[in-house]
Parts: structure tokens; sequence; C-alpha cells
């Protein structure tokens, strides 16, 4: 199992709640328990970033296990859980109909709100997943729950982000710090993933100074993230020294880019190689056409196709004598959002 999978998670914990996967299929047949289904659900759920396609095998675990008798808050979260695995490994197809089964299961569940979210985000649908997160707002503002809202929040600078408008992300994000005090958020999840989220925004703004400042001054709390957070933390130090142009940017990419993919996570390995590409495009260095095709081997433990757009950005990359900047962010894009792959009905 890989390296980065001992950490704990926003939502549930890394250490599995059965031995195995055949032994979950087998307690929950022969113990059908509400909290045994949600343990391994939220299991699954918690492997998104480290292992997916595992956590849809989790996921899947309790999802078949299913039946009418269990309430419907436990069925529709864990289908709604389900359907969340499927979106993170591009299944986008089996997202919808899964999710479409969990909202019926459970109609309104800001939860599954924000999943329907995140998977219209994902599909580019920017107006459709902003008007699930406005529904999943006020349901979570009636209710009185805090940490469900400012996660509502986060979920919307996300979408904000990735529709170009990574400012108002960021100041969204500070909206969502206003409600997380120590009774609200405990275990400081929500908080640490705040400020990382801010820090980000302003980066992709291209406020590097102001990001450099947002983890500056909040290390106490970052500190306290598990080891894949760290991670991401090292990594977005990396892209704020590229766009300064500070030196240290070349040793923190490697480190960040080597790391990823010893956990297996190729396609986070592949964006961090191309960000230290064109780091090096910025400085003019001839190291950059080399950096970037070395993503090939990702690629190809990502599935894309030897005659997909990706494979054509990187042939061009390989004959282009300058300039390279514009494939570069293209082909980074792809990669990023899969787009070869990523469809749904």
């Amino acid at each position: 199992m890989r390296g980065l999978m001992k950490a704990s998670r926003e939502s549930g914990t890394c250490v599995p709640p059965f031995s195995s996967l055949a032994a979950a299929r087998l307690n929950l047949l022969n113990h059908p328990a509400p909290d045994r289904f949600l343990a391994v659900a939220e299991y699954g759920y918690s492997l998104r970033f480290i292992d997916p396609p595992l956590g849809v095998q989790w996921c899947s675990a309790a999802a078949d296990a299913l039946s009418a008798d269990l309430v419907p808050s436990v069925r529709g979260r864990v289908l709604g859980y389900f359907a969340n695995s499927h979106r993170v490994v591009g299944n986008y197809d089996d997202a919808k109909e899964v999710l479409e089964r969990a909202l019926k299961v459970l109609p309104g569940d800001p939860l599954l709100l924000e999943f329907k979210a995140s998977l219209l985000r994902d599909i580019r649908h920017f107006d459709e997943a902003m008007e699930c997160l406005r529904e999943a707002s006020e349901i979570r503002q009636a209710s009185g729950d805090l940490a469900g809202f400012a996660r509502t929040i986060l979920v919307t600078a996300h979408v904000m982000d990735q529709a170009g408008e990574s400012e108002t992300a960021a100041r969204l994000c500070l909206k969502a710090l206003d409600f997380l005090d120590s009774s609200v958020d405990p275990s400081r999840d929500l908080l640490r993933a705040a400020v990382q989220n801010y820090a980000t925004f302003m980066c992709n703004a291209g406020n590097a100074l102001a990001a450099l400042q947002a983890l500056r001054t909040s290390e106490p709390i970052l500190a306290g993230g598990e080891p894949f957070f760290q991670l991401r933390i090292e990594w977005l130090l990396g892209r704020i020294a590229a766009r300064l142009r500070d030196e240290s940017a070349e040793r923190r990419l490697e480190t960040v880019r080597q790391k990823l993919e010893e956990g297996g996570l190729y396609q986070e390995a592949a964006l961090a190689t191309l960000d230290l590409a064109r780091y090096f495009v910025r400085r003019g260095d001839p190291r950059a056409s080399a950096v970037a095709l070395s993503v090939a081997p990702l690629l190809k433990s990502l599935g894309i196709d030897r005659d997909a757009r990706e494979a054509e950005l990187l042939s061009q990359i390989s004959m282009a004598d300058s300039n390279i900047d514009q494939l570069l962010a293209e082909l980074y894009a792809r990669i990023a959002w899969r787009t070869e792959t990523r469809k749904v009905a």
C-alpha cells in the first residue's frame, strides 16, 4: 500500500475499517449495521486524494450491499460517496447515474448537492454547479451547521477558481474563515484547507506574494496537517517560488514531483513536472523542453492514448526551438482536467 496512506482525512481516516475489501463485503452482508456501511464508504471517500481507484472499490463494497431496509440517510450518503469516487477517477457517466439515485433517496441533502456541484464543475457546467451550491448553502445556514456552511463556501470557491475567477475564489476562502473557530472546527482541518485554498487561488490569480504571506503567517496551523496535505503545501510553495523566479523553485518542485510519483499520484506528478518546465521557460533555461517531455511515462500510466491531444502537444514541444509556454499551458490544462476522458452524456 502506498506510503501516503497512513494519513488521517477531513472525513474519516485512512485506517481501513476491515482488514480487506473481501472482509468488508462479507461483514456487510452478514451484519448490515448502518454505522458499518458508513465506515466503509467514508474510508473509500478518504482515499480520493491518495488512491482514487481503491476508493471506488471500497465505496462500491458499501453501495453493492445496500438494502431497502436501511434508513434513507445511510443509503443516500453511501451512494453519494460512491458517486463522488467515480467522479474523482473521471467516470462521469457512472457518477451522474449513482448521484441521481442518491438524491432520489435523500433529496436536498447538502453534501450530495456539493458532490453534484463538483461533478458539474468537472464537466465545466459552472452555472449549474453554482445553483446546487446556493441550495446547499441555504440548507446549511437554515440548520445552523456552520462547519458545513464553511465547507460549502470552499466548494463554491473551487468552482469560481476553475471558472477563471481566482480572486473571487480567494475572497470566498476568507469568508469561510469567519466561521471556523475551534468550536466549529475542532480538528482545524477545514481551517487548514481554507488557508491553503486561499493561497492557491491567490497564486493562480498572479499574486504570489500574497499567497506566500498567507502561508508564512499560518505556519503553526498548517503544520498540523497530515502528510499529503503537507505535500500539497510543499507543492504550492514551489509554484509560488516559480512565479517569483526564486531559485528554490527547482529544488522544491523536483522534490515534490518525485514524492508524488513514488506515491503513485501520476496526474499530480505530471502537473508538478510541468510546473518545473514552465519555471525553466520563465528563466530561459534550456532544460524546459526535456523536463516537459519527461511526463510521457506518466501520461502512459494515466491511460492517455498515443493519439490523444496530450501526445500531440508533447511532439510539438519536442520539435519547437523556442516559445513553448503556450504549448505547456494547454498540456497542463488537459492533464489537470483529462478532457479526453472526462465526458458525460
